[in-house]
């Protein structure tokens, strides 16, 4: 959730929200957003800044513009899901940037970057999407309304 933090506290964004899953995770960077709190403006900190300990399929990502998934211990099942979740749900133009590769017609892989993380002692790559239009669900409508036009019915 360093990331977080980071964006935060260096850019000029309405809201800054991570959400970890695994409890010592987030332990660690509740008490790091605390030791902020006493160095900083509280209420800078507090207005901008949410982590939560949760899951993020149960997490509604309509609003959000920017996400970060450090998705290397994700199973490939995992991450169907996940960049299925991410088609349907963030406004278009939002940008996910992952440290796995993510499949799905509503995201388009725009770029990589290298990037020097707290983990290892190379820059990693991080792939940067972005939210395009065409999600699987509006994929489906639009060829199931083809496969009606086709047999001569009107799509509902």
């Amino acid at each position: 959730m360093k990331a977080v933090l980071q964006v935060a506290l260096l850019h000029r964004v309405r809201s800054s929200r991570g959400i970890e899953l695994i409890r010592h995770r987030h332990a660690v960077a509740s008490a790091a957003l605390d030791s902020l709190r006493d160095k900083a403006a509280p209420s800078l900190i507090e207005s901008h800044i949410s982590l939560e300990e949760g899951n993020f399929f149960h997490v509604d990502l309509s609003c959000s513009t920017i996400i970060y998934v450090n998705s290397l211990a994700l199973a490939n099942e995992t991450l169907l899901r996940l960049a299925e979740k991410l088609s349907n749900e963030l406004p278009r133009g939002a940008l996910v940037a992952t440290l796995k590769a993510l499949e799905s017609p509503g995201l388009a892989h725009e770029s990589s970057v290298y990037l020097q993380m707290t983990f290892g002692s190379v820059p990693t790559r991080v792939l940067l999407y972005i939210r395009t239009g065409r999600s699987r669900a509006t994929l489906l409508r639009k060829l199931k309304a083809r496969a009606l036009c086709s047999l001569g019915r009107a799509p509902a």
